[in-house]
Formats: structure tokens, sequence, C-alpha cells
């Protein structure tokens, strides 16, 4: 039978509701990881205004990056600079076969350059709680190729005990108007799986706004290619228990495109990486949160005795009208 697509539309709106809470939590512990906790332009410690204090609050703002000290120890431990692995055969027979398979995997690992990927995962899993890296298949190359994806562009079956049994998954991805329109079937040309129908349906626009940094924070280097194209978001549905792939728009009920899962021996092509539990669901627990609170009051006292030995400092008055030379004095 398999979902409506009035069940598919609903999936999205909820999770894309839900999700906003976390996503301003994950921009604000990137923030800190990055030692931007304290700009003017998000946030500041009580005590610290220009207003009161007469002082610009970039100058008496003080932070102890303890986040990026901790994420960096981590991640050399746990990361190998060069990712490999053993392949042993349980039959004799079959031991030249699995030497072979072996150096496949290592080489692809060492061209793939997964070591780097590996270390980005782990970063932002600590940052985020949870971590997500895709397999695809490069037609053009004929090899594997793994990608990292921000967790902000996931959502997943929340009710399922272990990964391998969620019921589905979704991708969100942006589009820019051409690579959009590359998908469209063209008459007397290869590729494309769109019909040429949706480009009546489909509006370009900025980019979503829901996807952007919450925290305000415009000097991002991407904000300028964000806001030259005309962006589409195309929602990718990987429903694990029908067997069913989808490609859908928001507020549109008719897919897109509509087939089976990409891949016949690979089922779910993502696999999330968690360093720690939070008991409730598969969300994760970030190793910031753990100390979110400590680290906030302690930036705070930190700031307020910075703020406090500048305000101490004393000033020297001079009345002129009691002195002799007061040209002197100045000099």
């Amino acid at each position: 039978m398999g979902l409506t697509h009035k069940q598919l539309q609903g999936i999205l709106k909820t999770h894309q509701a839900r999700a906003s809470g976390e996503r301003q939590m994950w921009d604000s512990w990137r923030r800190w990881y990055l030692g931007e906790y304290w700009s003017k332009d998000y946030t500041a410690p009580t005590g610290a205004f220009t207003a009161e204090t007469g002082i610009d609050d970039d100058e008496v703002n003080f932070e102890t990056n303890y986040p990026y000290a901790y994420i960096d120890t981590m991640v050399a431990n746990v990361c190998p600079t060069n990712p490999k692995i053993t392949v042993s055969a349980r039959r004799r027979k079959n031991s030249e076969s699995a030497r072979a398979r072996e150096a496949l995997i290592n080489d692809v690992f060492y061209r793939q350059k997964l070591h780097a990927d590996l270390w980005k995962l782990s970063i932002g899993t600590s940052i985020c709680g949870r971590g997500f890296m895709k397999s695809v298949w490069n037609f053009k190359r004929g090899t594997v190729e793994y990608m990292v994806v921000d967790p902000r562009y996931i959502f997943f079956d929340m009710s399922a005990t272990r990964w391998e049994d969620i019921r589905y998954l979704v991708e969100v991805t942006v589009l820019t108007k051409g690579e959009f329109e590359k998908r469209v079937k063209k008459p007397g040309k290869r590729g494309g799986y769109y019909p040429k129908s949706v480009l009546d349906r489909v509006n370009f626009g900025g980019y979503p706004s829901w996807l952007k940094d919450c925290t305000g924070n415009r000097s991002m280097i991407n904000n300028a290619s964000r806001d030259v194209y005309s962006w589409a978001t195309v929602y990718e549905f990987y429903d694990f228990e029908n067997g069913k792939y989808y490609h859908l728009l928001e507020g549109e009920e008719e897919p897109l495109f509509v087939g089976d899962l990409p891949y016949s021996y690979v089922s779910n092509p993502f696999v999330m990486l968690q360093f720690n539990e939070n008991m409730k669901d598969l969300a994760g627990l970030s190793d910031i949160a753990l100390i979110s609170s400590l680290q906030q009051r302690l930036n705070e006292l930190d700031t307020l005795e910075l703020w406090h030995a500048q305000t101490s400092i004393p000033v020297t008055l001079i009345q002129s009208s009691l002195v002799d030379n007061p040209e002197l004095i100045q000099t």
C-alpha cells in the first residue's frame, strides 16, 4: 500500500516544525566551537552593556573555549589518520578473494580521503549529538563516494528503537534553478527523471530561511552565493517499510518522482554516528549540551570580572582653574 501523498507531506511539516528549537541550539553550540559565542549580534552576558558601562561590548566579553579544546582532543584520539580495514575469510578457499576485497576497500578509503570525512563527521557529532554519512555510487567514476551530511538536513523515524529499524528517512536537498532543470526530461536527450510539467509547479526563490544559521551571523561567506542564486527545495524521501523512494516539493502532494529504493543491496545509504545516548530516542546527546549551563556561567563570571577590572582603573581628574599652568599638566 505505502504512504499516501498526504501522509508524506504531513511527515515533512511535523519534522520541520519540531526541529526549529534543535537547530537554534546547534547553531549556538557551533559558534561556541568557533569562539564566536559572545558576539554582540547574538547575546551578551548580564552586566556587559554599553548603556551601563560606557564600554564597547566587544572589549569586555570574555570566553574560555572549552568546546573546541575538548572536541579537538577527542577527535584526534578517535579518528585514525589513515583508516584501513582487514577482510578475513571464514573459509580458506576464499582467502585470496578476501585479500582482493580488502585492497579494493582500502584503496577507495584512500582515494576518497575518508580520514578527512571522519574528522568532519566526528566534530559535527560531538556538537549536534548525531552525525550522518551518506554513501552514493558515482556512475562517471564507477566508484563509491562518501559524503558527510549536516544533521539539520536529515529527518528520520524517531519512534524506532534501533537505527536498523527506522521506517523512513528524509534528506533535504536545496538545488539551484540550473541544477533542478538538469533533472527534467528533455526530448531526444538522455538523463533526467522529472516530467517537464514540474517546471510549472516549482517556485524558485531564496535559500530556505529555516536552513540558514539561526543566530543571525551574516558574516558567513556562503551567504554571498546563497543570495545570488534562485533555489528550489526538494525532499528525498526513503520509505524503507515499503521499499519506495520519492522526490517531493513542499506543499505539493503530487511527488516529482516515485520509484524503488536507489540501491538493491543497501536499502539505507546513510550511517548515523552517536557518541552519547540520551536514553529517550535516536536523537543522541551533544557533548556541548552536557556543559552548556556551566560554560555560560563561567563566561559570564569571567566577563564580569574583566568588566570590574576595567571600571576599577583609576582616572585622574584635574580642576584646571586651581592650577597655575594647566598646559604643562596636559602635556
